[in-house]
């Protein structure tokens, strides 16, 4: 008798019109037998969300800001830009925060229409503070308006080094600095899991 029944032969069955042709169950496969390896998922990490791999931020870079309100003068060029021309320094940030959705110029012209009538605070302030919830950090002694009403120009440095320091940097522009952007660690995955 062969394998498959009666006959004697251990070629498979001819196939029946309309019938599937299925093959003979192994019980040593992954498949269900009574012998297979149950698959264990304890050291597999959660599932991604459905945007992507969960965003593993180191601790280092959240929190804190990487460079003091009052650090201008470590990097000379930008500060002097800011000192002779703030609405270029402040759209470059805009542009960059805004993800290239607004441009530097149409973000600088803004500044510069608010500086002319003496309150580029009132604008200001809110790209501050999108910076903040993006990277988590502090909120400092004082709000974000009262910062950008008294010492204005050193919040834009700093807000401009803040990105840089995070490898996006304002200066390039949103198409360079997105591509030179080395994103935080993403957590691992084990072999053959599947994110959406």
């Amino acid at each position: 008798m062969g394998i498959y029944g009666e006959g004697g032969s251990n070629a498979p069955p001819e196939p029946v019109l309309g019938h599937p042709v299925y093959p003979p169950p192994n019980p040593y496969t992954h498949q269900g037998g009574p012998y297979a390896p149950q698959p264990s998922y304890d050291h597999m990490p959660a599932q991604a969300p459905i945007g992507g791999p969960p965003m593993v931020i180191p601790t280092a870079l959240t929190g804190e800001w990487t460079t003091d309100l009052c650090g201008c003068c470590s990097d000379c060029d930008l500060c002097c830009q800011t000192c002779w021309c703030p609405c270029v320094s402040f759209g470059q940030i805009t542009e960059v925060l805004d993800e290239g959705r607004s441009s530097c110029f149409v973000q600088g012209t803004i500044y510069a229409l608010l500086c002319t009538i003496g309150v580029p605070c009132v604008y200001s302030y809110r790209w501050r503070q999108r910076l903040r919830r993006k990277y988590m950090l502090e909120k400092g002694c004082c709000g974000d308006f009262c910062l950008h009403c008294c010492c204005g120009w050193c919040a834009i440095c700093q807000e401009h080094r803040e990105l840089q320091n995070r490898g996006l940097d304002p200066s390039l522009g949103w198409e360079v600095a997105q591509q030179n952007y080395v994103r935080p660690m993403v957590a691992p995955t084990a072999p053959g899991v599947m994110l959406r």
